[in-house]
């Protein structure tokens, strides 16, 4: 139970501010701290004290105390109100490419939705006015804490205030009927969108069986598989790009797609093994405050279908395979696996 700050001073709700401050110092000298050390009781005592006299001397505050106090009770019956004072609402999926995802893009999005009932216009029926909270939507239960009032959702109506006189019966009720209308609308995806975002218009969905606010039209981004890129973290993309021996050996410059349509040069150093990745700054997708990059993986493939003196050529290479300076790698992978046998 609340602290009743009268009593707590031993004084009448009619007392003056002279009785009040009287009735403080009196306790305060009392129960004061320091005139009982390593008494917790004279402690919790002076601390109600000063509480009641902080509240009972300011005028503003004491008006606000005297005053009755409401509080409303959220609870099952108000979530069910509100819910159907808006319509549900609709939920869409719309495919979009890494590329639609550079600058944004405008798709137009069709559904469909309820269609309120032609006979009642959405009403479900007639009503009259909740008998038991007068149309309020809300019952008031007093309690025995100081001037304390629970406004609680009513249980006859639900929080809509009124009730059904009589149903309409070609919709039993509910506003709607089971025909659909289609909708159109053109939604904008901005750029940099991730597959696990929503994009919420509001009056876009079903209409309540009230005929009022409608529901939300809820679209979520599905982004399409690139057979080139890779979306990764914070905007970041990456590519695996193939080439041959010879350019990681010998080294080389090559042109790398960007998801724009355009080329960037990369130039690959002599001695690169295949695997490494090279980062091409800016050219990712955009994400919040920055723009991504683009992630080079640089893929050796193995030449097929060998001709005849390219056969002779990589025989006479292989006796540079245990060479340790050519191939350092290799050499240390060799020494390994001896070891372990």
């Amino acid at each position: 139970m609340s602290q009743n700050y009268y009593q707590t001073l031993g004084i009448p709700e009619t007392a003056s501010a002279e009785e009040i401050k009287a009735a403080y110092r009196k306790l305060a000298m009392k129960y004061h701290p320091d005139r009982n050390p390593g008494d917790p009781t004279a402690k919790e005592s002076f601390k109600n004290i000063t509480a009641a006299y902080d509240i009972l001397s300011d005028p503003e505050k004491k008006r606000q105390y005297d005053s009755p106090t409401e509080v409303f009770v959220d609870d099952i019956f108000a979530h069910r109100a509100a819910k159907a004072a808006v319509g549900e609402n609709v939920q869409v999926v719309v495919d979009v490419t890494l590329a639609d995802l550079l600058t944004g893009v405008q798709k137009e999005v069709t559904y469909h939705t309820h269609r309120p009932c032609a006979t009642c216009q959405g009403s479900g029926g007639a009503y009259v006015v909740c008998e038991r909270c007068g149309g309020k939507g809300s019952t008031v239960i007093n309690t025995a804490t100081h001037g304390l009032h629970i406004h609680a959702t009513c249980h006859t109506c639900h929080g809509q205030g009124r009730m059904f006189a009589k149903m309409c019966n070609n919709c039993n009720g509910a506003g709607l009927n089971h025909d659909c209308d289609q909708q159109t609308v053109t939604v904008n995806i901005p750029a940099g969108m991730r597959d696990t975002n929503v994009l919420m218009f509001n009056g876009e969905g079903h209409p309540n069986r009230f005929g009022a606010k409608r529901g939300r039209l809820q679209v979520r981004i599905r982004i399409k598989e690139h057979p080139f890129f890779t979306r990764l973290d914070n905007g970041d993309l990456g590519c695996k790009v193939p080439v041959s021996f010879s350019q990681l050996i010998l080294g080389d410059d090559i042109d790398v797609p960007l998801l724009n349509g355009s080329m960037a040069s990369l130039k690959v150093p002599a001695g690169t093994q295949s695997g490494r990745k090279f980062r091409l700054p800016g050219f990712g997708l955009p994400v919040e405050n920055r723009t991504g990059h683009l992630y080079v993986e640089l893929m050796a493939e193995t030449p097929v279908k060998l001709k005849d003196d390219m056969i002779g050529l990589l025989e006479k290479m292989t006796r540079f395979d245990n060479d340790a300076e050519m191939y350092p790698q290799l050499a240390a992978y060799r020494i390994m696996t001896k070891g372990s046998k």
